[in-house]
């Protein structure tokens, strides 16, 4: 798992718990949560992936402060 770089869940059943798996696996660059059931509860996972460049977390729970405080962790994340 440490060499997956790309991840796309889009439209999965995948929840914070699932995701949380994933929790500092830095080797991730791209993710797609579109349209799963992820949360703000997921945040803390999201910010450990500290080579992220592209998150696509539309269509899910995660509020707009959810992704402001992404942001300050992952400047870099679009």
């Amino acid at each position: 798992l440490k060499q997956i770089q790309e991840i796309s869940l889009w439209g999965t059943k995948v929840g914070d718990v699932s995701m949380s798996t994933l929790k500092g696996h830095i080797g991730i660059k791209t993710m797609n949560l579109r349209g799963t059931g992820v949360t703000d509860g997921i945040i803390d996972t999201i910010q450990s992936w500290k080579n992220l460049k592209l998150l696509d977390v539309r269509e899910t729970i995660i509020s707009e402060e959810g992704v402001k405080e992404i942001k300050k962790v992952l400047p870099d994340c679009e």
